[in-house]
C-alpha cells in the first residue's frame, strides 16, 4: 500500500509544521478547577504604552473561585479592566476587587468588555511575541501561562477563533 505522503514528503512536512503551528495557537492551561483557554495579546504601537491580553476561564468546580490580580515582566504593573460603553462614551474601570469565577461558568475576556491591561510597557509587543502573565486565583493559587500575540488591530486570537468580538481595534 502506498501512502500518499511518501510520494511526497514535503507535504509531510508542511502538514505536520500546520498541526504544530495550529496547536501553538490553541493554548489551554489549567489551575485547580480553574480552566484558561484562548490565551492573547494584540500586538502594540511602538510610541503607545500600554497594551490587552484576552482569554476565557472556565470555572469546571462547585465552589466559586475569582481571578484577583495578575502580572506580567512586559509591563510596570497589569491589571484586571471592564470596559463598557454608555452612549457614545466607552469607559474602562480598573477591577480593584478581581473578577468572580462561579461554577459552571465561563468568564470572558475580549477586546470591548473584560480584559487584562498592560501598563508602562517596557517595548512594544510584537506580532507572534509569547507574552508571559501569572494570574492569582483565589482559591486556585497562582498559574503562569503565555498570550500569544496577534497583528495590531487583531479582533480575535490568532487562530481566527471567537475568543474576541469585533471591536474596531479598542481595547
Amino acid at each position: 500500500m502506498l501512502y500518499p505522503f511518501r510520494r511526497f514528503p514535503g507535504s509531510l512536512i508542511l502538514g505536520l509544521s500546520l498541526v504544530v503551528a495550529a496547536g501553538a495557537w490553541a493554548q489551554e492551561y489549567r489551575q485547580g478547577s480553574i480552566r484558561i483557554d484562548r490565551p492573547w495579546t494584540r500586538a502594540s504601537p511602538p510610541a503607545v504604552p500600554t497594551g490587552a491580553g484576552y482569554l476565557s476561564l472556565t470555572n469546571e468546580g462547585r465552589e466559586a473561585d475569582r481571578l484577583i490580580e495578575v502580572a506580567s515582566p512586559i509591563a510596570g504593573r497589569a491589571e484586571i479592566h471592564t470596559m463598557e460603553t454608555v452612549g457614545d462614551v466607552a469607559r474602562m474601570r480598573w477591577q480593584k476587587d478581581g473578577v468572580p469565577l462561579p461554577p459552571g461558568r465561563t468568564i470572558e475576556f475580549k477586546p470591548g468588555g473584560t480584559h487584562i491591561m498592560f501598563l508602562d510597557l517596557a517595548q512594544p509587543i510584537r506580532p507572534g511575541a509569547r507574552v508571559p502573565v501569572t494570574l492569582v486565583l483565589e482559591r486556585a493559587g497562582k498559574v503562569k501561562i503565555e498570550l500569544v500575540a496577534a497583528p495590531m488591530g487583531a479582533t480575535s486570537a490568532p487562530d481566527g477563533s471567537k475568543a474576541g468580538a469585533a471591536h474596531h481595534g479598542k481595547h
